[in-house]
């Protein structure tokens, strides 16, 4: 049996959790940068939980969606991490190539021993190795 102890410490850590995922989860909103909503502690990775899609496919999918046609960047959650996906030609090139020092450390990547070319990638090669 439960004890009351155990219930209130068990309904403490779950309200912890819901604090946090708002918290977490309001990023691209107190930013004020459209988002595609998430869900708690997954964010919007429901496609790779699920295996219905890749996550390549479904950033083209959020690259896509019509709601968000107007938006110059739209944000997102992978797992618990904003993440952001790029829009206008103008911005993209200004992160890939005017500004690119700030940004040449992005997250992602490959193992360089298994996939040699896609760890060489400008897109996901880190520093001091893109220089």
């Amino acid at each position: 049996m439960l004890t009351a102890g155990t219930v209130g410490l068990l309904a403490a850590f779950l309200a912890l959790v819901y604090v946090w995922c708002r918290y977490t989860y309001d990023y691209w909103k107190r930013n004020k940068i459209p988002y595609m909503t998430p869900l708690p502690l997954i964010g919007n990775m429901e496609v790779l939980f699920k295996r219905t899609n890749s996550f390549f496919l479904y950033l083209s999918d959020v690259y896509k969606d019509a709601k968000m046609s107007n938006a110059a960047a739209v944000g997102i959650y992978v797992l618990n991490k904003p993440a952001l996906v790029l829009r206008e030609p103008e911005l993209i090139k200004s992160v890939l190539i005017k500004e690119f020092p700030k940004f040449a450390n992005r997250s992602g990547g490959s193992d360089p021993h298994n996939d040699p070319l896609g760890s060489n990638n400008l897109f996901f090669i880190r520093n001091p190795q893109w220089k």
